[in-house]
């Protein structure tokens, strides 16, 4: 969240956030109001002689009414892996809390406590808080301490938001004798100055008209209606629960699991069908949709940003179960709706894409934050971005990559989600940009095909390209999202170089490579054995970095590009079927692939240094980034497992369509009349030149080459034998700081799993595994970013070249003119993107 802290006087902070309440209905203030702090230990003593003393102070002298202030330092919530533990908490007096436990669902306001007003104060105040008036930027501190006791508090935020319906909370830090008070949205937070709490009456009278707030103005969202034990939807949710479906009965499975924990509210979402907060228009009941949902199966961990959450849902229309997303997102000029993307794509019939319900943004629902940043010198672009909250509904529930079966099926799923990919590009000239683990998923379905004239019924697993909320139009000029163009373990190597690139066709081919090296390496055996962690370490989250705010490609998949080889230390990585021989179809796929991969990198960045001068220095995106922790595996449910499935209901079977018989028709002629013997390595050529390269570069430049590859293995049934889907093979007590202090790497902010301590930087990124759909593991605790080694000088000003170059192209020489010279680069204040024209370029083709 750095850069995201706006600071204002306190009576200011009072004044337009916490109004005073109606003196018709405003408990009569307590006879020692204003003195109700004088008994509170004084600056610099044990932290633990504050919390008491605290908790008497604010219920003795009744300063919030309706209210009682708990000691829950002791003992963390049974059901929260992050062990957090705030100081105390304010609860309703009817909360059933008394076990020393934060409640993090139940309150509505928390309190930290320091012992030190200014050693511990995560800010610096330039001047007497009194004679403050204008909002600015809060100078964030530098020193250990008082960072980390920021990176603590932004934590706790972050957990009342990820276990209620908030639209933004309040939180108080105490330090010493002196306070400040926090309101926070997805934008950022409004913090006030450090004020003396004994002998100023603003934490007191903040107390008091904070009692008397409606719920809207403490922030809960008003949209969500909490579901009662006993209602008719609570029995609604229990009944379909519990009432196997015969086709995807995984979305029932994730139904079931997520209203199991009872410590979790369960909820009615309403959602306004087709309204934009930004041109709200008069709508009927129609338009107004219901649906239900229990704990969240994915929560983006974090404060600041989309803070995304997934939910298996039912419909209360239809009684049927759907896939419901819940996120800020970003409010710019020019950035379209998710839902209104995927209508398009819908419209167009774009198949292996989400089938939309409904969205819209939440009335009245937007971040504040952002509007209290002031440039400090013209032309400076404000670094707080608005975000709007919205949901979206689609038909599908799917399946993470991780299930699948084999790796034929693995194949299958990559293959349609390419043709989602080509049909939007095609169809609708929309471009995803945002290729992860999470969006590339499995879905299960059943069709009718029309076999020699009689329609049968199948059940099949297919791909599903999910998340276009970072889509853009093609030949748009501007990008659509600021800041970020994609998940960064996924993105091809130059668009981790120049990240004002714009994102073509070879890009995400590379994309989805890199995510099916992702899913391979962990699903299944290779010889890399107990190294597979390490391996994709340093192939995915490492970052090459000059300092700690600006990051380029690591070095092991920029070295892999360069080379058209999957290697590790001096040998080649092998994968290796479930009965250990060593010719699985991945290695083919590798072995093809992977040089056309090498000569589009090659050629490319020839091009880029004819047509531009070097980069500027990129910064990572620190929003969802993933990292390689195991996650848990999910039961499978085979469709084998049932016995008839024409004795199923029609209602869960769609005809296919004629573009699909088309397609697959047309796929198999092609394969039969190409014969197997295709399937080798993409020969050499021996034209010392650059431009030798491009005939090889050239099978990126469309979706064609690809995609009849691997629907040419996909068809070759005798290649799959014994493919099936491995174990994780990620140890559960896998640590990268274990080999970090043996051969250290340079580390992006990844999750991890295993830490029961706040997280103490709240400047990386939020944690997940980049899945953003159902799944058991709950959210993580992102760990600090780890600076071990700087690279050379010249590296961080444009990506460095070797003359070493793919084994597939020994003896062509390196292009002339790539080196670069380092070149110094003025970067915006707040160390965001360089002050000089961004240049957009695309090579493609060839």
């Amino acid at each position: 969240m750095g850069g995201k802290f706006m600071q204002i006087a306190p009576a200011k902070f009072l004044d337009t956030f916490v109004p005073r309440p109606d003196p018709a209905r405003a408990q009569p203030k307590a006879v020692n109001f204003n003195s109700a702090f004088e008994g509170m230990p004084a600056n610099d003593v044990p932290e633990i002689q504050y919390y008491d003393a605290m908790v008497n102070c604010v219920n003795r002298a009744s300063l919030c009414p309706g209210y009682r202030l708990v000691r829950v330092d002791t003992k963390a919530d049974l059901d929260d892996n992050s062990r957090y533990k705030v100081d105390a908490a304010l609860f309703d007096v009817q909360a059933p809390v008394h076990d020393g436990r934060p409640h993090w669902a139940l309150q509505r306001l928390s309190f930290e406590f320091k012992r030190h007003s200014t050693q511990d104060d995560p800010f610096e105040d330039d001047g007497p808080e009194e004679d403050e008036e204008d909002v600015c930027g809060a100078t964030e501190s530098k020193t250990g301490r008082r960072r980390k006791n920021r990176g603590q508090i932004v934590s706790y935020a972050a957990m009342m938001f990820a276990r209620q319906q908030r639209c933004f909370v309040f939180t108080v830090l105490l330090l010493g004798d002196c306070a400040r008070i926090f309101r926070w949205d997805r934008a950022g937070a409004i913090v006030t100055h450090r004020f003396n709490y004994k002998n100023t009456d603003y934490l007191t009278e903040f107390l008091w008209r904070f009692s008397h707030l409606e719920e809207q103005q403490q922030g809960y969202d008003l949209s969500a209606e909490l579901v009662e034990p006993g209602s008719t939807d609570y029995k609604l949710m229990n009944d379909m629960a519990h009432k196997k479906l015969p086709v995807n009965d995984y979305a029932r499975q994730s139904f079931e699991k997520s209203i199991a924990d009872p410590s979790w509210a369960r909820w009615k979402l309403r959602i306004v069908s087709g309204m934009e907060l930004t041109n709200v228009n008069a709508t009927n009941e129609d338009d107004v949709r219901y649906f239900l949902v229990g704990k969240p199966h994915f929560k983006a961990f974090g404060m600041a940003g989309r803070g995304t959450r997934g939910y298996v849902a039912i419909d209360c229309k239809e009684k049927r179960f759907v896939f419901l997303k819940d996120a800020w997102r970003v409010n710019l000029p020019g950035i379209e709706q998710e839902g209104t993307v995927l209508d398009r794509l819908n419209n167009v019939k774009v198949t292996k894409i989400p089938t939309l319900v409904c969205h819209g943004d939440v009335p009245e629902q937007a971040t504040v934050t952002q509007s209290y940043w002031t440039p400090s010198q013209d032309g400076e672009m404000n670094p707080i971005k608005g975000h709007i909250h919205y949901r979206l509904v689609v038909v599908e529930v799917c399946r993470p990559l991780s299930d699948f079966r084999d790796g034929q099926e693995l194949v299958k799923v990559f293959l349609d989600c390419i043709d989602a990919h080509e049909e939007a590009m095609k169809s609708a000239g929309i471009i995803h940009r945002d290729l992860s683990f999470g969006n590339v998923l499995i879905y299960e379905r059943g069709v009718r095909q029309d076999i020699g004239g009689v329609k049968k019924k199948k059940i099949v697993h297919c791909g599903m390209l999910c998340d276009w909320e970072l889509s853009k139009p093609m030949h748009e000029d501007s990008e659509r999202q600021p800041d970020r163009t994609g998940t960064w373990q996924f993105m091809s190597t130059l668009t981790l170089d120049y990240p004002d690139k714009t994102v073509d066709v070879p890009d995400e081919l590379e994309s989805f490579f890199h995510v099916f090296l992702f899913t391979a390496l962990r699903y299944t055996r290779s010889n890399l054995d107990r190294a597979v962690g390490r391996f994709m370490t340093e192939y995915f989250d490492a970052v090459g970095s000059e300092d700690c705010h600006h990051y380029m490609c690591g070095e092991k998949k920029r070295q892999c590009m360069e080379r058209g080889k999957l290697t590790y230390g001096h040998d080649d990585v092998v994968f290796q079927r479930n009965d250990g021989s060593p010719d699985h179809p991945f290695n083919l796929i590798i072995e093809t692939i992977m040089p056309w991969l090498a000569a589009h990198y090659h050629v490319t960045l020839h091009d880029l240094k004819q047509i531009r001068p070097p980069p500027p220095i990129p910064r990572l995106p620190l929003d969802n980034l993933p990292g390689t922790e195991a996650a848990k595996r999910k039961g499978t449910d085979s469709c084998e497992e049932v016995a008839n499935v024409e004795d199923l209901p029609d209602e869960f079977f769609t005809d296919e369509s004629e573009n699909e018989k088309r397609k697959e028709e047309v796929r198999k002629l092609q394969v039969q009349n190409k014969g197997a013997t295709s399937i080798t390595l993409q020969a050499a050529s021996s034209d010392p030149r650059i431009e030798s390269l491009r005939p090889i570069a050239v099978n990126l430049s469309t979706h064609e080459k690809m995609s009849a590859y691997l629907a040419e293995l996909y068809y070759n049934n005798e290649l799959w034998a014994h493919t099936e889907r491995a174990e994780d093979q990620i140890p559960r007590n896998y640590s990268y700081a274990r080999f970090q202090r043996q051969d250290p790497v340079f580390i992006a902010p990844t999750s991890r799993p295993t830490s029961k301590r706040p997280h103490d930087d709240e400047d990386s990124g939020p944690s997940s595994i980049s899945s953003k759909r159902p799944r058991t593991s709950e959210f993580a605790i992102p760990p600090p970013p780890h600076f071990y080694r700087k690279r050379n000088p010249h590296t961080c000003d444009s990506p460095p070249y070797r003359n070493d170059v793919p084994t597939a192209f020994q003896g062509i020489a390196s292009p002339d003119g790539v080196q670069s010279k380092n070149v110094d680069v003025d970067m915006d204040a707040r160390g965001g993107q360089p002050s000089c024209p961004s240049l957009r370029f695309s090579t493609t083709p060839y």
